[in-house]
């Protein structure tokens, strides 16, 4: 087996722009798919120690629910990640206001963050590793943060079964910055999947918001699929994921 990035079609946003997803596999056979929609990690699939695959992380199989139902499986979060209360900061004496999208306070880079953004991907094949790049440009204003942001953040997959997270941005402002990732990992959920024979069904769809009013609902609910799903992995995962 080789290293190798494949990419294929992810449907399109609501406005109409085409969207990709690429597939990223090392020597070992671990997989990530990610899509230029937010950066997202769709998909991660690690080997047990025996080989056998299963996918540790929450995702959907199309873009629409990333857009209208998801509590930011897997993306890009920016410009600034967590709570900035009141939607307001002090910079240079004076107060700059932001978009408000949790209540009175900006969450997580505003209604139209990072991780609703479409990037531009580059596929990158190394020795050792393979991955893709992202870029994307956040104009001055863009939901009330100053300045002109270019960021640029690299997801690698090596033969040593790491995915490194690799982030770098550059501005004309003095602005506030504060990029992470927000994937949800469902190691416990898998462990216990692994005790039972099983393996992970996934879904484009979830339950209503009256079985899901904390996402602690929908991990059982997800839990409870897994259990009622057809034969795969059966061991302890010795790969790590790691980011930087």
């Amino acid at each position: 087996m080789e290293l190798s990035i494949e990419q294929e079609p992810f449907g399109q946003t609501p406005d109409g722009v085409a969207l990709s997803l690429y597939t990223l596999r090392n020597r070992s056979g671990m997989v990530v798919k990610i899509t230029n929609l937010g950066g997202i990690i769709t998909e991660l699939h690690v080997p047990d120690r025996q080989g056998n695959l299963a996918d540790v992380t929450f995702g959907f199989d199309t873009p629409e629910p990333y857009f209208s139902d998801s509590p930011y499986f897997g993306a890009l979060i920016g410009r600034y990640g967590n709570r900035i209360s009141g939607g307001r900061f002090q910079l240079d004496g004076r107060t700059v206001q932001l978009d408000v999208n949790n209540g009175p306070n900006h969450l997580h880079g505003g209604s139209k963050g990072f991780d609703k953004a479409v990037w531009h991907a580059v596929p990158m094949v190394g020795d050792l590793s393979i991955g893709l790049k992202l870029t994307h440009t956040s104009p001055d204003g863009d939901q009330g943060f100053p300045g002109n942001l270019e960021v640029t953040v690299t997801y690698e997959l090596n033969d040593a079964n790491e995915l490194l997270v690799k982030y770098h941005a550059t501005t004309d402002q003095a602005t506030p910055i504060n990029l992470t990732q927000h994937a949800y990992f469902n190691w416990p959920a898998r462990a216990r999947c692994w005790t039972t024979n099983c393996r992970s069904t996934r879904t484009a769809t979830r339950p209503s918001t009256a079985t899901r009013s904390r996402l602690g609902n929908w991990r059982r609910w997800n839990t409870r699929r897994s259990t009622s799903a057809n034969r795969a992995a059966s061991a302890r995962a010795s790969t790590r994921t790691t980011s930087s």
